[in-house]
């Protein structure tokens, strides 16, 4: 197989706003020198960073013309022939400075940072050197893992890379961000206690959920601060806080902090109040305000043990977009509308606008399909899974139809048999096989005579990750796709050689969907 020489790809072009983020088709990709790895990204996910850097206030150093975004997960497609931590098939996760080994933040590796300084994730196709890559942990998929490079590494930062947290220490998160649900996840598994700051009921439940032990709403109780120091033993105040806030929150953040504590600074999303903090707070608490900048290679495979040790999830938003909906997806996070982590999904690589030249051939209409009912149907058991389905469910019914209908209209009514129409062809049930192909959809369902294939597999790239994948079914091949496999039957009309399909259950490799009376499915 050859190795591709180009890449679609999401490109900074400016820095005056979100329109400043365009699409580049054809985007050339380097050669694999020695050193260097080749991966095909299934997945990538976005953070404030990526608006800063847009919008022109991030403050460490960018360049135009870079492919956007840092965070990145997917598979070695080739590596150079010195390359010794990885091999073809490995999944992988990106490193977000990518000089940035071990230890402490260099100027120079603060200066390496993807989708910044370098070309970031937002592409189906990138090469990184081997040092700029990390293993994913193997029980996350690769929507999860696309989450780790910021969010999960910058919190394990803020409670491991000083002062490590531990058992019974206090810590102090604020709202529902990334970097937040990732700090009460962890602290939780060291078995800190956790007080977290959000501004409504439901976002309180989903902490709660994730272990928070104490949750207070800052709209209703402005002096938070003062009010997670009383809920530490003694009234002595938190060990860390994860300050995402900035100008708009470090007051109160001092007002928790114990003596010799730790606030981690790492964001500045909160505009900035009247009470600003003054110098006389930090000396008094003779706490230490610590800045920092994601972290190091070293750290992101410690965290990395631990997620599996633990069988840590990250939490993903409700709302995860497709490759070309990127631009889509910045504007959902600058309108403040996710909770936690939502990934981009290089579902295709094709342009956002359809420019390819359009066949003559007669396409039959798209159908209107929705598989999530009969799905929920066929695993009762998961209705005792409100959260995950209220979170997968939308995405499942979404992208599935909308694939499924793009590859009927893509190739068309099959064509017509030589001879004779093949009559009623029955699919083997339970059979293994699996069609693969590397181009997405691009896989006809009739041989050249017209004749079905059984059994026929239909590849949907990445869908069939996410958190109920493990429920039903633990089978994952080789090319880290999902198949969809039919269990019924073929009629054909022997008079009109119409076809029709009545399908009992398909099963993919990762989870089953039923459906019947799927018109034309052949095509």
């Amino acid at each position: 197989m050859s190795l591709p020489k180009s890449t679609d790809a999401w490109v900074t072009k400016g820095t005056t706003g979100l329109d400043n983020l365009v699409f580049e088709s054809g985007r050339p990709l380097p050669a694999v020198e020695d050193h260097d790895v080749l991966v095909k990204f299934h997945g990538a996910s976005l953070n404030y960073r990526d608006i800063s850097i847009l919008t022109g206030s991030y403050p460490f150093p960018r360049k135009d013309d870079i492919v956007a975004a840092s965070d990145g997960a997917g598979e070695v497609v080739a590596v150079g022939s010195k390359v010794s931590s990885f091999k073809k098939g490995d999944k992988v996760v990106t490193l977000f400075n990518q000089g940035h080994q071990s230890g402490s933040i260099t100027i120079a590796s603060a200066g390496t940072g993807i989708g910044g300084a370098l070309d970031g994730t937002l592409r189906n196709y990138g090469v990184f050197p081997e040092h700029g890559l990390v293993t994913m942990p193997s029980n996350l998929n690769y929507l999860e893992g696309a989450t780790l490079v910021v969010a999960g590494l910058t919190a394990w930062n803020a409670l491991y890379g000083l002062t490590p947290v531990k058992a019974g220490d206090y810590v102090l998160t604020q709202g529902t961000g990334g970097v937040s649900l990732f700090a009460v996840q962890f602290a939780k598994a060291a078995g800190a206690k956790v007080i977290a700051t959000t501004s409504s009921a439901a976002k309180e439940e989903i902490l709660k959920k994730l272990g928070a032990d104490h949750v207070i709403n800052y709209k209703e109780t402005p002096n938070w601060g003062e009010k997670a120091k009383e809920l530490t033993p003694g009234g002595v105040g938190v060990k860390h806080v994860i300050e995402v806030g900035g100008p708009g929150t470090m007051a109160q953040s001092l007002k928790a902090i114990q003596f010799d504590g730790i606030i981690s600074i790492i964001g500045f999303v909160a505009a900035a109040t009247k009470e600003q903090p003054q110098f006389l707070d930090t000396l008094v608490n003779v706490c230490t305000v610590r800045g920092l900048l994601v972290g190091s290679k070293d750290m992101f495979e410690d965290m990395n043990k631990a997620i599996v040790a633990n069988n840590i999830k990250p939490y993903i938003d409700s709302k995860v977009f497709s490759f070309k909906e990127a631009r889509e997806a910045i504007q959902y996070m600058a309108d403040g509308k996710h909770v936690g982590k939502y990934p981009v999904v290089p579902l295709a690589c094709s342009s956002p606008r359809n420019t390819s030249p359009r066949s003559s051939t007669t396409r039959p209409a798209r159908p209107s399909l929705s598989f999530l009912p009969a799905f929920l149907a066929a695993f009762p058991r998961l209705q005792a899974l409100p959260d995950e389905l209220e979170v997968w469910g939308t995405f499942l019914d979404r992208y599935l139809t909308a694939l499924i209908a793009n590859a009927i209209s893509n190739f068309g009514t099959p064509p017509s048999p030589s001879r004779r129409c093949p009559g009623q062809v029955s699919a083997q049930n339970g059979s293994e096989t699996l069609i693969r192909n590397p181009q997405p959809l691009g896989i006809p369902f009739h041989d050249n005579q017209g004749t079905l294939l059984s059994p026929m597999a239909l590849p949907i790239v990445l869908v069939g990750y996410g958190p109920l994948a493990p429920l039903l079914s633990s089978r994952e091949n080789d090319d880290h796709h999902s198949f969809l496999q039919f269990s019924g039957q073929f009629h054909v009309d022997t008079n009109t050689c119409d076809h029709k399909y009545s399908v009992r259950c398909q099963e993919f490799s990762s989870f089953v969907l039923c459906a019947g009376g799927i018109p034309r499915l052949a095509a």
